[in-house]
């Protein structure tokens, strides 16, 4: 991700070099259009170990996507937060 956008805010460094997304809350990644004000991003969840969930870093990124990205344990999980309004 940091390769290919220079998005550096977007990212924090670990220890061991790795970079991670950092996320606001310890929850959702904001992407750089909606950075600046949390209330305009669009939540945008995935589940497990994140599936697609670079793919659509990136894409919020290049396309300047207003997009809030946050990961669910489970699939299960996904469908109930939409369902029960918790998003």
């Amino acid at each position: 991700y940091l390769r290919w956008t220079g998005d550096s805010e977007g990212l924090v460094q670990m220890d061991d070099g790795r970079h991670v997304a950092k996320c606001l809350n310890d929850l959702f990644w904001l992407s750089p259009a909606c950075r600046a004000n949390a209330s305009s991003c669009i939540p945008v969840l995935t589940a497990g170990s994140g599936w697609a969930m670079q793919d659509i870093m990136q894409w919020a990124t290049a396309y300047a996507m207003p997009l809030s990205l946050g990961v669910t344990k489970t699939f299960s999980d996904e469908v109930s937060m939409v369902k029960d309004g918790r998003l």
